[in-house]
């Protein structure tokens, strides 16, 4: 390991913009549908005058839910892997 040669600023920081990219990317892709799950769910509710039945406000807490532990999960996670 003696002839090893490591990449300079620009490199390193260009590399980390473009995983940066991909990651969001990949991220948008898993998060957009529990984001249209949640309008979906707000504009029935709006439609029912406010009101959501607790089979409705369940399943809202589950897609926030795993909205939130997708962001979490691609935020921390998988960068420090």
């Amino acid at each position: 390991m003696e002839n090893v040669k490591l990449a300079g600023f620009g490199k390193r920081f260009l590399a980390y913009l473009i995983d940066g990219i991909l990651l969001s990317i990949v991220l948008s892709i898993v998060l957009i549908p529990f984001g249209g799950l949640l309008g979906v769910m707000g504009m029935k509710a709006a439609q029912n005058g406010g009101e959501m039945s607790d089979e409705a406000v369940v399943a809202t807490a589950a897609v926030a839910g795993m909205s939130i532990g997708g962001i979490i999960l691609v935020a921390l996670v998988v960068p420090i892997v």
